[in-house]
């Protein structure tokens, strides 16, 4: 098939790097992914497909990368720039599909930050509309679990303060994700975790195109909220507990809520019984067990208020301070402080030795006695725990 000029009647929309590789995947189906970090071993030509593609100027499509209810999602060669996309098409022009369609392009187009998957070009063909992503060769996050069930417990903070932050992008935009699951979060060439699917996205400000007592999103990762069909008054806490769950499984390798059925399992999560990952898991900390619990709290209200607010704690936790989950007491900051202030709290408690240090009350003997240095001893002691508690 002969390459085709881009159609100049497509609107295009273009965010990020224009030659960045990335992914996308649709109404929960599984993502195929392919290495291709070479634009070089990009092929010019791909061989006939066992079934027909639609033929869309400016791309040579070369496998289908996954199915849902809405579309299609294909591996594809954009021609001119000659790289790897993923091109989501919807399968009919269905109003309804094509509105949700939309959304979902105006969702991402809307969002500018790294951890979130890049838009190069929005358009529609034969009276279907079309969006062309970057496509992420690193696979999901559920590939990732899958491999390897319990993370670093400091590797997981990092990947969920990336991933979080790339939610709060959404939210400072004004849009709720609301499928939030370790199916869509993709991983770029560089392994930089990305944000992806936002076809059940809501926008602020704007017509929802869900019903109010629509069950949106997958049963497992909906909150308490959505999962009683409150989806209109959904906002971005919902976002925190869908994280809160997948915190739990990169945790633990396991999932909270357990059941036979979708009923089952949004039972368990409307009575809000689970284990506590360090059952599962030994090695989790306990302020990370506690950020988790945050994010789970049955009201809304109780929850951070943004994803934003999510990865901050997660830097809290990483830098040595205090977490907004459980403010510490007195003692338990005192010793975060002596941590992340070892060079500091070593210089204090020396100069308070010397100044405290009492002249000797030289005896007949000519010799000073042990009680005349007992306040230099305790300040003495105190560097030594400090420098113990440091470490």
């Amino acid at each position: 098939m002969a390459e085709q000029p881009l159609d100049p009647n497509i609107r295009t929309v273009t965010q990020g790097d224009p030659v960045a590789h990335t992914v996308s995947q649709i109404d929960g189906s599984a993502p195929v992914f392919t290495q291709t970090s070479d634009p070089t071993d990009i092929p010019k030509h791909f061989p006939p497909p066992a079934e027909p593609f639609p033929e869309i100027p400016g791309y040579s499509i070369a496998e289908k990368l996954g199915k849902g209810g809405m579309g299609a999602v294909y591996l594809a060669r954009q021609a001119g720039l000659n790289r790897l996309v993923a091109l989501k098409m919807t399968l009919t022009g269905e109003t309804g599909s094509t509105l949700r369609f939309l959304a979902e392009c105006e969702a991402i187009a809307a969002i500018r930050h790294k951890n979130v998957v890049v838009v190069y070009q929005f358009g529609e063909h034969t009276g279907r509309p079309f969006l062309s992503m970057e496509y992420c060769p690193g696979g999901s996050l559920k590939d990732r679990i899958a491999k390897t069930p319990k993370f670093d417990p400091r590797d997981v903070a990092e990947l969920m303060a990336k991933i979080a932050a790339g939610v709060g992008a959404a939210h400072a935009a004004g849009i709720v994700h609301r499928d939030l699951k370790p199916d869509n979060i993709v991983f770029a060439a560089d392994c930089e975790p990305k944000v992806a699917d936002f076809g059940l996205a809501k926008l602020g400000g704007g017509s929802d195109l869900t019903k109010t007592s629509a069950q949106m999103g997958t049963p497992y990762y909906t909150p308490p909220e959505q999962a009683r069909g409150d989806t209109k008054f959904v906002g971005p806490q919902a976002d925190v507990w869908a994280l809160g769950l997948i915190l739990y499984e990169v945790l633990t390798g396991e999932r909270q809520f357990k059941g036979a059925t979708n009923w089952d399992i949004m039972g368990a999560v409307m009575r809000g019984i689970y284990t506590q990952p360090h059952k599962l898991n030994p090695k989790t900390p306990r302020d990370l067990e506690l950020i988790c619990a945050k994010c789970l709290s049955r009201e809304a209200g109780n929850r951070y208020s943004s994803a934003n607010a999510l990865a901050e704690d997660f830097g809290n936790w990483m830098a040595g301070r205090p977490i907004v989950a459980r403010p510490p007491g007195t003692i338990e900051s005192g010793v975060k402080w002596v941590k992340r202030n070892r060079t500091v709290t070593l210089s204090i408690t020396h100069n308070l030795s010397v100044q405290l240090e009492p002249e000797k009350d030289v005896g007949e003997s000519g010799e000073a006695t042990p009680d005349d240095h007992v306040p230099g001893w305790r300040v003495a002691r105190a560097g030594q725990v400090a420098a113990q508690f440091g470490h």
